[in-house]
């Protein structure tokens, strides 16, 4: 992809001045012979007289790195040239007061224009948790330290984990989560009691709102040693052949279970809601979990995958069951 070190613009048509402001990139417009698509990248650009201000992040592979550009821009027949090292040319398509359009053969890309007012909120989201509703459904974001968070989609039924950050750029505030593909800015618009309003740029921009709500801990009901409740016979084959959690022992941030020879620890969570308990998976930003049906002091019901101890990391094992435990202490 070009950064801003490669851009050429054309200047025939419009006046300099119409390209001064902040922007951020909405979307990348993908074109070849078979098919058209779209891309999110995390691109910011300020233009100022004749000097620019260039910023983005890139995710070649499972890390992210930064791109940073900025100096003097200078005038070359009917573009202007942002740097001496031109490996292709996006020319400007169209521009107005919101829309700023490069594009080419391959590629087109739409920045928008960033408020001209705008005042950076004081927000730090580390340790907390908010409901979030948007146009694709109701999730829930949970800042677990200062680089990591969980989101959970209600449409999806999943947990993802994600990193995430505050970005500063020329003076605006951007709350960034890495996605599968890219990573996103979201701009923070401003915080207001319990409420934090953001705007997302993209093929349209659109306005949402998060919710702090506080944590319902239960770490201390479910720390303790738990043996399985049977109503009736034993379960069918398999389960009673290879089903690892007839008895488990849960810590302050471990679960133990198995027998001898296969002994299982694994590194657990609770949702900020106090409803599931969230397994990490190897290799993998999905989570495994264990629903809480019930839980009182002695006993809970937990809807459970069927076979845990088989549950490969990124598959989600759609076979679940209900199961009862009681505290043995």
């Amino acid at each position: 992809m070009a950064v801003i070190g490669f851009l050429a613009i054309c200047l025939s048509c419009q006046p300099k001045s119409e390209i001064e402001g902040n922007w951020v990139l909405a979307y990348t417009q993908f074109i070849s012979e078979r098919d058209t698509f779209y891309g999110n990248e995390c691109r910011f650009l300020s233009i100022k007289g004749n000097r620019f201000n260039y910023l983005e992040y890139i995710q070649p592979g499972y890390q992210i790195e930064t791109v940073k550009s900025s100096g003097k821009f200078v005038k070359n027949g009917d573009k202007l040239v942002f740097n001496e090292y031109i490996d292709h040319y996006l020319e400007l398509i169209s521009i107005d007061s919101e829309s700023l359009v490069f594009g080419n053969q391959e590629q087109i890309q739409v920045y928008k224009k960033l408020p001209l007012t705008y005042f950076a909120p004081e927000w730090n989201p580390v340790s907390k948790n908010y409901s979030f509703i948007g146009n694709k459904g109701q999730a829930y974001f949970e800042f677990i330290n200062d680089s990591l968070m969980l989101e959970y989609n209600e449409k999806t039924v999943e947990f993802e984990a994600k990193k995430w950050w505050l970005e500063k750029f020329e003076g605006y505030k951007f709350l960034v989560l890495n996605q599968t593909d890219e990573p996103q800015p979201i701009l923070i618009d401003s915080v207001e009691n319990d409420f934090v309003f953001l705007s997302t740029y993209d093929t349209e921009i659109n306005n949402y709102q998060l919710r702090e709500f506080p944590k319902k801990d239960i770490t201390e009901k479910l720390e303790g040693n738990w043996v399985r409740l049977y109503e009736g016979l034993p379960p069918p084959f398999p389960e009673s052949m290879i089903f690892q959690f007839e008895t488990f022992t849960v810590n302050t941030d471990s679960v133990f279970a198995g027998d001898i020879t296969n002994p299982i620890k694994e590194k657990w969570l609770q949702t900020a809601d106090g409803e599931r308990i969230l397994f990490p998976t190897t290799k993998s930003k999905r989570w495994r979990y264990w629903k809480i049906v019930e839980l009182k002091e002695d006993t809970i019901a937990l809807d459970m995958p069927d076979v845990f101890a088989l549950d490969r990391p990124g598959i989600i094992n759609e076979n679940r069951v209900l199961r009862f435990y009681i505290k043995t202490h």
